[in-house]
C-alpha cells in the first residue's frame, strides 16, 4: 500500500507490475528520476500510495447510487445535476472509513514524515494520469504543506478530485 519512491531498494523488475499500474505516472516518473545517476541527491524523499490503497474506497464510490447515475445517464442530465452528482461524491470521500491496513499505511507514512523534519506535498499519480491517451493535466488537487496532522484530510482530497466534474468531463471525453 506504500511505495518509498526514493530509496536504492525499489527494482522495478522485480515488482508484480510496472510501477505505473502500482503507483501511477506522476509517481514512477519521479523514481525514474531519482534513479537517474547524477540526479539522486537532487530529489526529496518521496512515497507513493498504491492502487491498492484507494481500492475499497473506489469500490465503494462506483458501487454507489451517485456514480451509477453518472455512468449510466451522464449524456443525458443536464449539467447542474453533473456537478450536484460530483459534488455528493466528493463529500462522501471525506467520510469513508479506512481500515485496518489504511490506517497502519498513513501511520508508517507519518512516521517518514517526522523523520523528514519538513512538510509535504500530497500529489494524485493514477494509472490514467499523465498516459499515452490522457494527461489531466490541471484536473486534479494537489495539497501543499501538508502536516501529519493534516496528512489524511488531503489523501482524501486528492482522492476526491478524482471525482470532480471537470475531471469527470475529461474522463467522459477521452474514453
Amino acid at each position: 500500500m506504500l511505495v518509498a519512491l526514493t530509496t536504492d531498494d525499489l527494482i522495478e523488475n522485480e515488482l508484480s507490475q510496472p510501477l505505473v499500474g502500482l503507483v501511477g505516472g506522476k509517481a514512477a516518473s519521479l523514481w525514474k528520476l531519482y534513479s537517474s545517476p547524477g540526479l539522486t541527491n537532487h530529489v526529496p524523499p518521496a512515497f507513493a500510495l498504491t492502487v491498492e490503497f484507494f481500492e475499497s474506497w473506489t469500490d465503494e464510490i462506483i458501487s454507489g447510487c451517485e456514480w451509477q447515475k453518472l455512468n449510466g445517464e451522464s449524456s443525458h442530465i443536464e449539467v447542474s445535476e453533473v456537478i450536484k452528482l460530483c459534488n455528493q461524491i466528493k463529500e462522501k470521500c471525506k467520510t469513508l472509513p479506512l481500515s485496518q491496513n489504511q490506517e497502519m499505511t498513513l501511520r508508517k507514512l507519518r512516521e517518514e514524515m517526522v523523520s523528514w523534519g519538513t512538510l509535504a506535498a500530497v500529489r494524485s499519480s493514477t494509472p490514467e494520469e499523465d498516459g499515452e491517451s490522457a494527461s489531466f493535466a490541471g484536473a486534479f488537487e494537489t495539497k501543499l504543506g501538508v502536516t501529519t496532522e493534516t496528512l489524511e484530510t488531503a489523501v482524501r482530497d486528492c482522492f476526491a478530485s478524482a471525482f470532480d466534474y471537470k475531471a469527470f468531463c475529461y474522463n467522459t471525453n477521452s474514453t
